[in-house]
């Protein structure tokens, strides 16, 4: 994580489908920007604080991709609309069925982005850096407060007195990097970690747990997706 002048800065770090090339991926960590050629695998984080509750770490973030066309966006900010230029749009709320917060990252892309990732996918970089900034004076929700969450170490804290957020970001870089260089970097193996991340996810474990679905087995089927591409 980053700061510079309004802009506050993390790198999401998604794994790829081999069968899915044209698209986002799946979050695996939240690390720390340090240029935007430089990537040394510094774990960062996410605070949350919505209405009167208490400061919530986020967990497993949904990545999704967004379209141009919702007619929504004609609401946002000139330059985070410009047809070039590559934005996440963040929605954040209060899940007390499960005593957590779910929060949604809507890639909206352009298509140049999208075939790049899918080359780059069908090379072997299914791992994906978006290196992401956001701008308190660009947002449009009055109501949302970005600033820096500091601890043990370094990370973003996004703050609504609502209960629910909306918060825009720049994508001002991305990378795509193969699974070894990732694990040499990191010391991680991504499959293992989206494995575990998306099983124990307080939303979706319940789920599989009903199914009669192991982590052992959920892993492998994920592991089975790499090997084979």
């Amino acid at each position: 994580m980053k700061k510079k002048a309004n802009k506050l800065r993390i790198i999401a770090c998604t794994l790829a489908h081999p069968k899915f090339t044209r698209k986002v991926g799946r979050f695996c960590e939240w690390y720390k920007t340090e240029g935007p050629c430089r990537f040394s695998g510094i774990t960062s984080f996410i605070d949350s604080k919505l209405n009167e509750n208490e400061p919530k770490r986020l967990v497993l973030p949904y990545t999704d991709e967004g379209y141009r066309s919702n007619p929504i966006l004609d609401r946002y900010p000139n330059p985070i609309i410009k047809p070039d230029q590559n934005f996440v749009r963040v929605t954040i709320r209060e899940e007390k069925l499960w005593g957590t917060y779910y929060s949604e990252w809507e890639f909206v892309l352009t298509p140049e982005k999208l075939d790049e990732i899918e080359s780059n996918t069908k090379d072997g970089g299914h791992i994906q850096l978006y290196n992401i900034a956001f701008d308190q004076q660009l947002q449009w929700d009055p109501n949302l407060k970005i600033s820096t969450s500091n601890g043990i170490k370094s990370g973003l804290k996004f703050q609504t007195k609502k209960n629910s957020l909306l918060a825009l970001g720049f994508i001002h870089n991305h990378r795509s990097m193969t699974l070894a260089e990732y694990e040499a970097i990191t010391g991680k193996d991504p499959v293992m970690l989206h494995a575990r991340q998306t099983y124990y996810d307080p939303i979706s474990h319940d789920g599989f747990l009903r199914q009669g679905i192991s982590f052992d087995t959920f892993c492998g089927r994920i592991k089975n997706c790499y090997v084979r591409a």
